[in-house]
């Protein structure tokens, strides 16, 4: 009997390298014909790039110490300058920058200042039952609407009316520490992967789980389909499943409808990204795009991690719609004009230096859910809560690179010690940091 993984994204090689190396036998089923899920890379001539905008911090430090003994020297510091995009004009997240202004003409500064002043008094006067009252109390109505409504309701898809507010918890990932890998986020893959199949463990791509069964609250038997129609069983000892909790639940026979109100399940991300003969004239990492009257969520500047996935002299941007519902790609060719046009517009490159455009999208993408969608979708917690009352599944997808790796080596870690209760404990879905419990 072995230990079955479903998925090879970032939680599920991270699992499987642990057990690999701890001389269990590890087989991982993955459907793509390449593994990786979030932690790929897309390959344009030269460039090697993320797919999105990859963030790598110090928030989890039992994982920052993974990558850092994974890559070594091959995991770089990162400059975090990030800008938000609101009305044509480009202001900072970091005061450092631009000084205290941000980079705000006066006259915008002064009415930001003095709604800040009049928010403060006002919440002495109006109880707080929303996200939108939480950031006006604290900030005034026109810093919150240029440095953070109109970025996460594009994200979230959900009004700042209804949304929840925000935990009370400090965010370790503020000021925490960023690197990234010299080539991009599918080094870190790569790294796994090799230490998996030199310790014995199996990769299998192209490779679907269409059923999950069991027996006395165990899973007993998997059904697994081949890429070439072939179907065939294996009966593990423990399975780790890294796939969306939508298709657990499916394989498991949990026929869970989410209502139409809970956002999280109609999330996608479009990419496109855009390769460039120059640098594109954007310091930053990448902005935030908070501005009502574009599309754009957020655009990141590869160039600016000053590693190797930009050949030096040329430039590599990926600007994310982040879409909800129902909403698909229409025509390619219409939405790589318009985001060629509107960077044009924005100064921020020349249609002449562009030398390539690629268009991609992915559904529940980890910049496209959260923590909070357990809270406020009841249907997303059911499904895990069922999953989890399988006594040897370990669910492990999470919102995050970090907090699927950090579920990844904490599954792993349990099924060496016998300890699951150490797993549920601390990479709970439901809870801004679980590690810290």
């Amino acid at each position: 009997m072995s230990i079955v993984i479903l998925g090879a994204g970032p939680g599920g090689l991270s699992a499987a390298y642990q057990l690999a190396r701890a001389g269990k036998k590890v087989v991982v089923l993955e459907k793509d014909s390449e593994p990786g899920g979030a932690l790929k890379s897309l390959r344009f001539r030269n460039f090697i790039v993320d797919y999105g905008h990859k963030e790598l911090y110090a928030r989890i430090p039992e994982v920052f110490r993974f990558w850092d003994d994974l890559l070594g020297d091959q995991f770089l510091p990162v400059c975090n300058r990030v800008g938000v995009l609101y009305q044509r004009e480009i202001f900072e997240r970091d005061p450092k920058y631009r000084g205290f202004r941000r980079g705000m003409p006066w006259k915008l500064f002064v009415r930001c200042v003095s709604q800040a002043a009049w928010g403060r008094v006002s919440r002495i006067r109006k109880p707080i039952q929303s996200r939108q009252d939480w950031n006006i109390a604290r900030k005034g109505s026109g810093f919150s609407e240029i440095f953070n409504q109109g970025y996460h309701q594009k994200v979230t898809g959900v009004d700042w009316s209804d949304a929840y507010l925000p935990s009370t918890s400090s965010d370790p990932s503020q000021n925490a520490e960023r690197r990234h890998p010299l080539t991009g986020t599918s080094l870190i893959a790569d790294k796994l992967i090799s230490g998996i199949q030199e310790a014995g463990g199996q990769i299998l791509l192209g490779t679907t789980a269409l059923s999950l069964s069991n027996t006395d609250g165990k899973i007993t038997n998997i059904l697994a389909q081949k890429h070439n129609g072939a179907l065939f069983h294996l009966q593990p000892e423990t399975v780790i499943a890294g796939i969306s909790l939508e298709l657990l639940s499916s394989t498991l026979g949990l026929q869970a409808k989410p209502n139409k109100v809970e956002a999280s399940f109609g999330r996608k991300v479009v990419l496109v990204h855009v390769f460039l003969r120059c640098p594109p004239r954007m310091p930053h990492l990448r902005l935030e795009v908070s501005c009502p009257e574009s599309q754009i969520g957020r655009i990141t500047n590869y160039g600016a991690y000053d590693n190797d996935m930009v050949p030096i002299g040329l430039g590599a941007l990926c600007i994310e719609y982040f879409t909800h519902g129902h909403a698909t790609i229409k025509s390619r060719a219409n939405l790589q004009k318009k985001t060629i046009r509107e960077l044009v517009d924005l100064d921020i490159i020349d249609e002449a230096n562009v030398i390539g455009v690629h268009i991609s999208s992915t559904s529940h993408s980890d910049a496209a859910t959260s923590w909070e969608d357990y809270s406020r979708d009841l249907t997303r917690m059911q499904m895990y809560d069922f999953a989890c009352s399988f006594s040897n599944l370990y669910p492990i997808q999470r919102s995050g690179i970090d907090r699927s790796t950090h579920a990844g080596i904490l599954a792993a870690s349990a099924i060496l010690t016998g300890d699951r209760q150490l797993f549920l404990q601390k990479t709970k879905p439901d809870f801004p940091t679980p590690w810290l419990s």
